[in-house]
């Protein structure tokens, strides 16, 4: 692959693992949002571990009726060790990842 084909390659996983990121914002403050997400997102659709593991968390909430909120808790209660142990090959903190997704 030439350095052409690297940065055009480059700038698409960046923007689509920018799309994912607002997709799991919106997920996380916006109700109506997690619901239609449940039923029209799979894992595939995620570029991320973290994606498609906070994914798996909103689905299994909308299943059992939980609230945003309830989502939010879930997801923020993540412990640190596992949530490295989601993506051990990156280094981002679960709150500068949720904050990246929420702004």
């Amino acid at each position: 692959m030439n350095q052409e084909q690297e940065t055009k390659l480059d700038q698409i996983l960046k923007t689509d693992i920018h799309n994912e990121k607002m997709a799991i914002g919106h997920m996380l403050q916006d109700e109506q949002a997690a619901i239609s997400a449940s039923k029209i997102l799979h894992d595939k659709y995620f570029f991320t571990s973290y994606g498609v593991h906070i994914l798996k968390i909103v689905k299994s909430c909308i299943e059992k009726g939980d609230s945003v909120n309830d989502i939010n808790v879930k997801v923020r209660s993540i412990a640190d060790e596992d949530w490295k142990d989601i993506a051990p090959e990156c280094n981002v903190t679960k709150q500068d990842y949720l904050h990246d997704c929420c702004v």
